[in-house]
């Protein structure tokens, strides 16, 4: 596999994952419960960065700290489009 294809598949990987999650969540009748993994991953994003700003820059720590929130706002977005869509067909059926 080519380098550069390695880490935009990965991303593509964890929206699918976090995508499936959500829609198997929505499955459950409670309306806002799906939006709990895209909220949960944003959440994670911003301390990511938090941490990678208040990193000493010591070794790559801080590089280390911005790739786990660029592979965690791939999954918030994936996560997030995934409940908009299915909110936005349910209203279509009703």
């Amino acid at each position: 596999m080519s380098v550069p294809l390695r880490l935009p598949l990965i991303l593509l990987g964890i929206a699918v994952v976090v995508a499936i999650v959500t829609f198997l969540l929505h499955k459950i009748k409670i309306r806002w419960i799906k939006y709990i993994p895209a909220v949960v991953l944003l959440l994670f994003t911003i301390l990511m960065i938090i941490m990678s700003q208040g990193s000493t820059g010591e070794g790559m720590q801080d590089l280390g700290w911005v790739l786990m929130a660029i592979l965690s706002i791939s999954g918030a977005v994936g996560g997030g489009v995934t409940a908009i869509v299915l909110d936005l067909l349910d209203r279509k059926r009703s």
